[in-house]
């Protein structure tokens, strides 16, 4: 009750109070920091009324504090051990622990996030909060957070092909950290066989040599380890090339304490099959395929290579090109290259070689070439894809290249039309079929040639037709420069002239060198404004984190005034003088002329030219108009525009990685698919994340602006951990079509930005392809069980059933055979897990099988006689299983003996005073247990001769039993016809046959018993007396040693002193555990004093503990001290 008073004291204060900021047109964002670290949140702070309102869950959770949202009554409950807060949206009503109390702010809802006073809620859960106004930011401290006590796994455990040495070096490993990781010691990365992962678990796991796994240390975030050369597999093997392998991650915690992860998806090294160093080179002047020669570096290991492939593939098609499209080619698209044993390969090819779209190799193109290492048995290796070769381009040189002789301004249209081009022909026009002309910004014109020439589409070049004549002729409005861009004023070019082949020489295009420099101006002296610059320079997610600066106009007199246009970059080539003019003011800035250059910061209400407020996360370029005055009135001019820029905040938002898709059920839709990722390391920009499934086809041209605008998604909300998800059975690819199985697939995540970071997001890399196939199996069907011989065992089990329907996806059938009593709950899911099985291959027809003598039940026990069973059989697929409807049970029964009883076991019952009464006897029953007709329980005198099968058929001292379970009196008969009085005896049970011919079993002897006198009076133990005054304290001169002294008592009855450290953590320590519990310890110690060695203990706090030994005549029991002092032993 205390400590509600005072909760409500300080909540009492704290209601009073106001939270004083200076008032600022535009204040930064609020930021929370957790005992100094930043707090992630998807909606940012807010400020209302003076008080700081932060997104429920996120304050509520990281102050360990459990959650519980109320739709119904918009009622907020929080609870953290004893302490219970309810709040309501929109009221100012709160309770702790059942005390109403007032709030200046109710919690209230914003973006669909509920947001409460961080200062009640944090105070109400025992925290300490600090408004830092310098800053805007606010403190959360608390010390309070229990101490986790379970081991939790790792999650996410993901290998990854990282390169082709053919060994652990192609292995990258990543996972997540342990939820609890205080607890842990090391991980260890153990690689399995994928063939052995049905028999791997935990205790496999420890069991593994050091030498076989990979240890991992802690570094207090998800980890990500390349394996080496030396890796091996849980077996003792070398990793190697062509192996399926699994990865399980061992979680060790620091005082022993194990658990093992799931395990991994399969993964397959590579082979060092990739050919290298591939190159093409122009050898002679034919235009075709005979210019060509390739040479290339054999592959490291070419023990499973067959031949290699040398594909010449369109430099513009590259992107497309990937194993499977090399793999699918043509035989006519590619040219072959048997192996040599050299280690390098060259090849010229033939008139006839085609690239791999089909068309002949030709002049003029651009092509780069790729090897493909074509595998002798896929069944071991894979075909490698090598690296591209550097780009180039063949050329005949027998086309002369124009000769440019003048460009000029000659009109004040403000685009092409202003610009009057002039060059010679070439000498022999029959080989050419016209000209191009390219203009090329100043700044860009060194680096133009004509390979960049050859790539441009129509739309970024002028046609001009050949005329017999040298050519002087005005470019057109539509004319563009080579970036797409439409000419324009106050821009320098440099022209080029193309002369294109034709016929044989078509491809065999040649360039000429650039012209002089034109920078097109209006006639009416109205200037475009030069050096368009743009920079980020703050943070606000609007205009003003962008400045622009530019040159004036060289001759301001005929100016009002400038207007900045801010155009995002997919329509800056499209923004023309004429789309400037006619656009209102709330689509531009205005910046009066000054005389000096420009240097101006936009506003927080700048828009672009869509009408759209400026945000980050959007390329933009900027154009500047300056507007005529005046004479000059309506001949304004336009600049050329900026370099692009997309505004970024600090906290950027991140990609997500290790992107992964595992085919999981077998529903032809979204829900085969499950997804899965490694969350961004800062979720607090972040609202959601979507998951993107592309088409194979498209996914080289899929980009975040693809993403950005696609509507077919699967929207993921951030928990802050890793995400596995399985998609919904309406899920569709990007293309809009529903997923469904035969379509290769890869699988992008965006990461959406939130709150203050809206439209900053950010695309990841994309998973492997990943094609859904249908994986289901059928339940085998009337399955029989029967009792066909007489070993007492398995073998006497016959199983029969029928196939399943379909076998396709099939691999293999399994036999279990399960006691009749639990056959009722026995379920699939028991069956995928249980490792007492039969295995049996698929056949094609029915299947009749005789377990061996070693088989066992689902229970782990060995098959046997007089047991009833029941048997099921599962049909195991690459992706499902089906387990049969069960057999009629089943009792093997051995007709040809009697088994005898077992496990005999007799005890002497007492009476109060310890007076024998009676003897209790045991038994388990015969296993052939149809075949008996009784039991005969005898007790036979310790020496009084052997007692064997014919005596215990001729005694008629016994007593009769059919339970396994009876008492004898001692007023009975032993075998001797004597009265059971004091002495020793065994005790033996016939099994009585009940088939003529058939003889009798006797059971082995009990363990012998005594029937004596009532025991004396036994004396009570002594205990030793304990030492007493404690003390430890470490060593001056010896770093991590203890000095350790103590009070011995005057006791004659101990033997000697044990010395125990024990971590100070440990709040139950008896003289029975105290040694369990030591981390160290020193025994055999008869003195007050004595060092103890702690250079093996880990940093930490400490007590010593004196244990007195008992010397087992005089004192029986052992005795503790009270703990020292706490010391603390450093690293």
């Amino acid at each position: 009750m205390k400590r509600v008073v005072f909760l409500l004291t300080i909540i009492a204060l704290i209601a009073s109070l106001s939270w004083h900021t200076q008032a600022q047109a535009a204040a930064s964002p609020i930021r929370i920091y957790m005992n100094g670290i930043k707090l992630a949140a998807d909606q940012a702070p807010i400020e209302k009324e003076g008080r700081v309102l932060l997104p429920l869950r996120a304050i509520f959770e990281a102050l360990d504090a459990t959650v519980d949202w109320n739709a119904k009554t918009s009622m907020i409950t929080a609870k953290k051990g004893s302490t219970k807060v309810t709040l309501k949206l929109n009221s100012k009503a709160a309770t702790l622990n059942n005390q109403k109390v007032t709030l200046d702010v109710p919690a209230q809802e914003v973006n669909g996030r509920t947001l409460v006073p961080v200062r009640f809620v944090s105070t109400a859960l025992g925290a300490d909060v600090e408004w830092r106004a310098s800053t805007r930011s606010v403190h959360v401290s608390h010390s309070d957070t229990p101490e986790p006590t379970e081991l939790s796994p790792v999650a996410y455990v993901t290998p990854r092909i990282i390169s082709q040495y053919g060994d652990g070096r192609d292995l990258n490993v990543s996972f997540s950290k342990s939820a609890n990781e205080s607890l842990v010691s090391q991980y260890r990365v153990l690689v399995v066989k994928t063939s052995r992962t049905g028999a791997f678990g935990e205790t496999a796991a420890r069991q593994v040599s050091s030498a076989n796994y990979t240890a991992v240390g802690l570094q207090g975030s998800d980890r990500s380890v390349n394996l080496s050369s030396n890796t091996r597999d849980t077996d003792g093997e070398l990793l190697r090339s062509g192996l399926s392998y699994t990865v399980y991650v061992l979680t060790v915690g620091s005082k022993g304490q194990s658990v093992l992860s799931s395990a991994s998806g399969a993964v397959t090294l590579g082979s060092n099959t990739a050919a290298s160093s591939v190159k093409g080179t122009d050898i002679a002047d034919y235009g075709d395929g005979r210019d060509l020669s390739v040479s290339f570096t054999k592959a490291q290991n070419e023990s499973n290579i067959a031949n290699y492939r040398v594909f010449v593939v369109k430099t513009r098609d590259v992107n497309s090109f990937s194993p499977s499209a090399a793999s699918s080619a043509a035989v006519s698209n590619y040219t072959t290259v048997n192996k040599t044993g050299a280690s390098s390969l060259s090849v010229t090819l033939g008139s006839s070689a085609r690239d791999t779209s089909g068309e002949y190799i030709k002049n003029g193109v651009s092509y780069t070439i790729y090897v493909l290492s074509v595998s002798s048995n896929l069944s071991i290796a894979s075909h490698q894809l090598s690296a591209g070769s550097q780009a180039f381009t063949l050329s005949s040189g027998t086309v002369t290249a124009p000769y440019i002789t003048g460009v000029s301004d000659v009109s004040d249209y403000g685009d092409g039309r202003d610009v009057r081009i002039s060059f010679n022909k070439v000498s022999d026009e029959s080989l050419i079929s016209g000209y191009r002309v390219f203009a090329v910004k100043e700044q860009n014109a060194s680096s133009f040639t004509l390979s960049s020439a050859n790539a441009l589409y129509s739309s970024y070049y002028t046609t001009i037709s050949k005329s017999g004549y040298n050519i002087s002729q005005m470019l057109n409005s539509n004319s563009r420069d080579v970036n797409g861009t439409l000419l324009t004023n106050g821009t320098a070019y440099r022209f080029f002239v193309m002369a294109v082949g034709t016929g044989s020489y078509s491809g065999t295009n040649t360039l000429s060198s650039m012209s002089s420099s034109l920078t097109l101006w209006n006639n009416t002296n109205v200037n475009a404004v030069t050096n368009v610059g743009v920079s980020d320079v703050g943070d606000y997610n609007d205009g003003r984190d962008l400045r622009v600066t530019f040159t004036r106009a060289g001759n301001e007199t005929n100016i009002s005034h400038y207007r900045i246009f801010v155009v995002r970059s997919s329509s800056a080539s499209n923004f023309g003088l004429s789309t400037a003019n006619n656009l209102s003011s709330s689509y531009y800035t205005y910046v009066s002329k000054t005389g000096y250059n420009i240097d101006q910061l936009l506003p927080s209400s700048a828009k672009d030219t869509d009408g759209y407020p400026i945000r980050s996360g959007i390329s933009y370029r900027v154009i500047v108009l300056s507007v005529g005055s005046g004479s000059s009135a309506g001949s304004n001019a336009l600049s050329s525009y900026s370099s692009a820029l997309t505004l970024y905040d600090n906290m950027n938002v991140s990609a997500v990685t290790g992107v992964s898709a595992a085919d999981v059920n077998n529903n032809n839709n979204g829900t085969d698919l499950r997804v899965s990722f490694n969350r961004v390391s800062d979720e607090s920009t972040l609202s959601q994340y979507r998951i993107f499934v592309v088409n194979n086809a498209s996914a080289g041209s899929f980009n975040l602006a693809s993403a950005q605008s696609s509507s077919y998604y699967t929207l993921v909300n951030k928990t802050g951990s890793n995400v596995s998800q399985v998609l919904a059975s309406g899920a569709r690819d990007t293309n809009g079509n529903l997923i469904q199985n035969g379509v290769a697939y890869r699988i992008f995540v965006l990461s959406l930005g939130g709150g203050y970071y809206a439209g900053s997001n950010a695309l990841s890399s994309a998973s492997a392809v990943i094609t859904l196939a249908n994986t289901t199996v059928g339940a085998a069907a009337d399955v029989t069980a029967a009792d066909t011989k007489n070993y007492g065992d398995a073998r006497d089990l016959r199983i029969t059933f029928n196939k399943a329907p379909d076998e396709t996806a099939l691999t293999e059938y399994r036999i279990f055979v399960v006691k009749s009593q639990y056959a009722a709950n026995f379920t699939k899911a028991e069956a995928v897990s249980n490792p007492n099985y039969t295995s049996v291959s698929k056949t094609g027809g029915a299947i009749t099988k005789d377990l061996a003598s070693g088989a066992k039940d689902t229970d782990g026990n060995t098959i046997r006689s007089g047991i009833s069973y029941s048997v099921y059989v599962l049909s195991v697929g690459t992706g499902s299983s089906a387990l049969s409807a069960s057999s009629q049970p089943v009792t093997l029964t051995d007709t040809s003996k009697v088994e005898p009883a077992t496990n005999v076991t007799a005890a002497v019952n007492k009476d109060g005073a310890g007076k024998a009464t009676g003897i209790a006897v045991t038994f388990d029953l015969s296993a052939t247990p149809s075949n008996v007709k009784e039991y005969r329980v005898f007790v036979v005198p310790s020496g009084s001769g052997t007692f064997d099968l014919t005596s215990a058929n001729d005694n008629t001292n016994f007593t009769k039993s059919s339970s396994g379970q009876l008492t004898i009196p001692v007023s009975s008969n032993d075998t001797t016809n004597q009265p059971i009085s004091s002495g020793k005896y065994k005790v033996y049970v016939l099994a009585v046959s009940s088939i003529a011919g058939i003889p009798n079993a006797l059971s082995a002897a009990s363990a012998e018993i005594t029937i004596g006198d009532p025991p004396a009076q036994v004396q009570a133990p002594v205990t030793v007396k304990a030492v007493t005054s404690v003390t430890a304290s470490l060593d001056q001169t010896v770093p991590k040693q203890v000095n350790v002294t103590y009070t011995v008592p005057n006791d004659s009855n101990f033997a000697s002193y044990t010395v125990a450290l024990v971590p100070a953590g440990e709040t139950t320590v008896t003289a029975a555990n105290v040694l369990s519990l030591a981390v160290v310890s020193r025994s055999g110690n008869t003195g007050a004093a004595v060092l103890l060695d702690a250079a093996a203990v880990t940093a930490g706090t400490y007590k010593v503990y004196v244990l007195s030994i008992a010397d087992g005549t005089n004192a029986t029991i052992n005795a503790l001290s009270a703990p020292s002092s706490n010391i603390t032993i450093g690293q």
